[in-house]
């Protein structure tokens, strides 16, 4: 998900596919991974050529997804990753306000489920990795989250890493924003 500030307000990028069996849908950017490529390479390339976004203010690594079922064409493994990019929409025209509506949409529907799915811990919201569905209650043992050589490899239970819950409250800060500014053009 890559989000940026323009006038103030928080929108999300997206691109129209152009490819069967998706083509003319709107997505996040996204792409295949080169044979030497490392994944945070593979991420700023895409997120050149698909929305020629070349300067990122801040990058993280969400999360893997590997369901079979993702793709009907193949067996397709999704690193999921959240860009921040401070730059500005191009233009008002019909397209760019079709995609800014697409992209507040899918802010809002993806923030309902996120919190939809929650669980609650001690009154305060858990997150889980998939927003659709339902969030796992942590419970003890399990692999726990490690420091190694410089990363933090992920644990066992995904509820428990930082990014999982971080990128649950950076979507419901989105969503506040897109809502705050549908407000404020409307009054």
């Amino acid at each position: 998900m890559v989000l940026r500030v323009r006038d103030r307000r928080l929108d999300c990028l997206l691109w129209q596919r152009a490819k069967a069996p998706f083509d003319g849908q709107w997505s996040l950017p996204r792409g295949p991974l080169g044979a030497t490529e490392r994944l945070g390479t593979s991420a700023s390339r895409h997120l050149a050529a698909k929305v020629d976004i070349t300067s990122i203010a801040h990058m993280e690594q969400l999360e893997t997804r590997s369901d079979p079922d993702r793709d009907p064409r193949q067996r397709v493994l999704a690193t999921a990753y959240l860009a921040l990019v401070a730059t500005t929409l191009p233009g008002d025209s019909p397209d760019d306000a079709k995609a800014r509506e697409s992209a507040r949409e899918i802010v809002l529907a993806s923030a309902q489920s996120a919190w939809d799915n929650r669980q609650s811990v001690q009154g305060l919201p858990l997150f889980g990795p998939f927003w659709d569905r339902p969030a796992d209650l942590p419970a003890t043992g399990g692999l726990q989250a490690e420091f190694v050589a410089g990363a933090v490899t992920e644990s066992e239970i995904p509820e428990r890493d930082l990014s999982v819950q971080l990128s649950g409250w950076m979507l419901m800060e989105a969503a506040h924003a897109v809502t705050n500014n549908e407000r404020t053009t409307d009054e």
